[in-house]
């Protein structure tokens, strides 16, 4: 059973605001990149994967049994995502929401947009969107489960580099932190403990940071 398109959008929205970087280089984009590759083979599928920085393609892998049709998947997706700001699956969800038409309501000719499951926006916490992370090979909602899942991935290997809070943070913790994953883990550890309230945390997180960073 299909959940409610209110429900699906919400998800993808909170998506958006935990998967969101303090940085992005073309090294992160290989990491990203394989970690997509790692989250796609294990779907059991050939799917195609690219990243794109500032418009230019700097990780690309098609396996066997994908090639041009999947290319210009990407392609639709990569120029929503660039547009809109915003996931290729919350597009489609907002257009299910509005009961809108792409074409004759966004003005967005299917041949150059693809509002589908698959593409991901980079965006730096605090600033604007610097890139794209897409998969295809699947139908939906297919490419969105492996692209999140390696999204999940990275995240998890590289908590220094990436935005979002650690797994099991409340969600007002990653919505008021100023994006600092190692600071937003103090928070979560002080929280647990017992020794903050929500109104606590910034200044008790603070003063924790600047001890740690004195014993390194």
């Amino acid at each position: 059973m299909e959940r409610p398109v209110q429900e699906a959008l919400r998800d993808c929205i909170a998506d958006e605001q935990t998967y969101q970087f303090t940085h992005f280089s073309h090294r992160d984009a290989w990491e990203l990149g394989h970690a997509l590759v790692d989250a796609c083979e294990k779907m059991g599928a050939p799917l195609a994967v690219e990243i794109e920085i500032n418009h230019v393609i700097v990780f690309r892998y098609y396996p066997d049994g994908t090639g041009a049709y999947h290319e210009q998947w990407l392609r639709r997706k990569r120029n929503l995502v660039n547009l809109l700001e915003k996931s290729s699956q919350r597009a489609y969800y907002e257009l299910e929401a509005s009961h809108a038409d792409q074409e004759h309501d966004w003005h967005l000719p299917r041949s150059d947009y693809a509002a589908c499951s698959g593409a991901f926006p980079i965006r730096i916490r605090g600033g604007s969107v610097i890139g794209v992370a897409a998969v295809s090979g699947l139908p939906d909602p297919g490419d969105q489960i492996a692209l999140l899942n390696g999204l999940r991935a990275y995240f998890e290997a590289h908590p220094y580099t990436a935005a979002a809070p650690p797994p099991g943070a409340p969600h007002w913790l990653c919505e008021n932190a100023p994006g600092n994953a190692q600071e937003c883990a103090v928070r979560s550890d002080l929280i647990r403990k017992g020794k903050l309230q929500e109104k606590d945390v910034k200044l008790e997180c603070l003063l924790k940071l600047s001890a740690m960073t004195l014993q390194k």
